[in-house]
């Protein structure tokens, strides 16, 4: 019997370390394969110095010491020894997973390795969080000062001919065209025809699904120009980050560093500020939904409904939230709640079919043909591949596990509907519709993916679930000796 007991609690000490440590080296995978990228375009002067004189490759470095010290934020505390295989499989994971060399090297270990120094006995106060999470905004924000002048010099002026075959350039287009006068239909006709090098007459009878309704280009109106609307989409981001803070901080504030830490990279990749893809609609919808996130966590339900709205105006896949507001509001029976998502949601199907009514005059169609049953697997995974270019996709499963976990754990219970209708619910519909060059859909799900990956780590880093176990089976193991 106490060799028995000895197995048990061993294999209890080992299911504790792998439910802490899994966690752990996703949130690595993600932080490493992002901030190199970032910090190369940031500093690359300093980045070239430092090569030269010390043979360090700076953004690698760093990427290991970030790494480092976002996993202290939300881990438990450790033996030394549990302390450094920790650290080892933290860094070391990526390299089984075959990620870029240029992302896992002697670098990436090393930096990770001053962290641990500098963070073994750090405690974590206000100031500090303050501090950390000032100075990963000021990241960004020379990210966005490094990258300002290329993509202001491709949208200042309206691009002429045709036949780009890009629809972040089409969008522009469209912007200008507007701005001459033109109507929305007409412009998104012009603009699809030039981008296609095609006559519009093409488009006549096509699917009401593949136009996209006014919303977004009747609001980027506001702007005076595309270098305002560059700005406006900035700001948009910081809002974006804030609020990722703003729906963990409410529980604690170094997890909701954590949640802004790892949103970071995600937003100033190439896919976002280092190319044109901002302009996708997913983009600015996965914003509005992050933002409408943060209000609904922070218990400002009813407001949450404007900016669900304004994502699900920009991509039917984000309407979700309208859907999982309203279950959260008959599940907490506030009748204020359920009148202001009722609303929304109704606000929405109308919107939709005076989208669908705008659009008689080119007889479009509702097929659904060429998306349904064209998702799956492969296509989530290519929809993840292109939102984390660099992330290393054989640790696809446990980052799609984490996430599943976080929506599980998250509470209050409406919460978690919520956190379902916008991470989950995506996901759901992508293994039903879409197309393999659709994969920059993963913008709409893939910032959720990553926050409630940052809410698992925080639940499970108390691994609470197995040592219960081990304490029930004692105490049980106790009563029965009595007996």
């Amino acid at each position: 019997m106490k060799m028995h007991s000895k197995l048990c609690k061993s294999l209890a000490e080992v299911g504790t370390f792998i439910i802490r440590t899994v966690p752990m080296v996703v949130i690595v995978a993600v932080l490493a394969s992002g901030y190199p990228q970032v910090l190369f375009l940031v500093a690359p002067v300093l980045t070239r110095f430092v090569d030269s004189y010390a043979s360090i490759y700076l953004p690698t470095f760093i990427a290991g010491f970030i790494s480092i010290v976002a996993i202290t934020l939300v881990v438990a505390r450790f033996s030394r020894t549990v302390a450094v295989c920790l650290l080892l499989i933290g860094l070391l994971g990526p390299v089984a997973a075959n990620t870029p060399a240029i992302f896992v090297d002697t670098d990436l270990i090393l930096g990770g390795l001053v962290a641990y120094v500098l963070t073994r006995h750090l405690k974590w106060n206000n100031r500090k969080i303050a501090v950390s999470f000032g100075l990963t905004l000021l990241l960004w924000l020379n990210y966005v000062a490094s990258s300002w002048q290329s993509i202001n010099d491709r949208i200042s002026t309206e691009i002429q001919g045709g036949g780009w075959f890009s629809d972040p350039v089409a969008s522009i287009k469209i912007f200008y065209l507007m701005k001459h006068g033109m109507g929305y239909y007409q412009a998104y006709l012009t603009a699809k025809a030039l981008n296609a090098d095609v006559d519009p007459s093409v488009f006549y009878g096509s699917s009401f699904l593949s136009w996209r309704s006014p919303f977004l280009y009747s609001l980027w109106q506001i702007f005076p120009s595309a270098t305002y609307l560059y700005a406006g989409y900035l700001v948009l981001v910081f809002l974006g980050i804030a609020s990722a803070y703003a729906v963990f901080s409410g529980k604690s504030k170094k997890v909701g560093l954590l949640a802004a830490t790892i949103l970071v990279p995600y937003f100033a990749t190439g896919i976002g500020l280092g190319s044109l893809s901002w302009l996708e609609w997913e983009f600015w919808g996965s914003l509005f939904s992050i933002i409408g996130f943060a209000f609904y966590a922070r218990s400002h339900r009813k407001l949450a409904v404007i900016p669900a709205f304004f994502a699900a105006a920009c991509k039917e896949t984000l309407s979700g939230a309208l859907l999982g507001g309203l279950i959260g509001s008959l599940i907490r029976r506030d009748k204020l709640e359920i009148v202001s998502w009722s609303c929304g949601l109704v606000a929405y199907v109308g919107y939709t079919v005076w989208h669908f009514y705008n659009l008689s005059f080119l007889h479009v169609t509702v097929d659904t043909s060429t998306w349904v049953w064209h998702g799956g697997v492969d296509f989530i995974s290519a929809c993840v591949q292109f939102a984390l270019p660099y992330f290393p996709m054989a640790l696809l499963p446990a980052l799609i596990g984490l996430s599943i976990i976080g929506v599980v754990l998250i509470r209050p219970i409406d919460l978690a509907v919520y956190a379902f209708a916008t991470t989950l619910l995506p996901m759901i519909a992508l293994l039903i519709i879409g197309k393999t060059y659709d994969a920059y859909w993963g913008v709409i799900f893939v910032p959720f993916v990553l926050l409630m990956t940052v809410e698992a780590a925080s639940e499970l880093s108390r691994s609470t679930l197995t040592l219960r176990w081990w304490k029930k089976y004692r105490l049980q193991n106790h009563l029965s000796k009595e007996d």
